[in-house]
């Protein structure tokens, strides 16, 4: 295995638990809006299936009803966890990153690759984002926070 190769086993895991736990959160929204608006099971799984868990809302307006939704009904919920808002537009943005950007396979990311993940943009101009140790973890461990917080919220 030449070491380009040995850099995008490298950057899997952590790319893909961080999109695929950032998924569960966003399930777990969903599954919430869902039941706010519909009391019967089989309403609440239509409503999942046709609109929420679906391409035709994204995650920051799924992020903009559960914000209005939770403030609405449990706002004893929202004192309780006063960064949750924050915290998930972060994760939002960070996944959009690891979802979205290219990852960065040239020779300097290769050699750095024992401490860091780049994605690089091209829309504009070239933009790289880099994904340290630190940031990957700090990542992970507040949508695990995010998921904990949901998870007290519907029971």
């Amino acid at each position: 295995m030449d070491d380009s190769e040995l850099y995008y086993m490298r950057a899997y895991y952590p790319r893909g638990k961080i999109i695929s736990d950032t998924i569960h959160l966003e399930r777990k929204m969903d599954d919430y809006i869902a039941s706010y608006f519909c009391d019967d099971s089989e309403k609440k799984k239509d409503l999942m299936q046709s609109l929420l868990s679906t391409k035709r809302i994204i995650f920051e307006n799924k992020r903009l009803i559960f914000d209005f939704v939770v403030n609405k009904e449990r706002p004893d919920w929202v004192k309780k966890y006063p960064k949750f808002k924050n915290s998930l537009i972060k994760i939002i943005e960070q996944r959009n990153i690891m979802a979205h950007y290219l990852l960065n396979t040239g020779d300097e990311a290769i050699k750095e690759m024992e401490n860091t993940m780049d994605f690089i943009n091209f829309r504009d101009n070239m933009e790289v984002e880099s994904f340290d140790k630190k940031r990957q973890a700090n990542l992970i461990k507040l949508i695990e926070i995010c998921i904990y917080e949901v998870n007290e919220l519907i029971g």
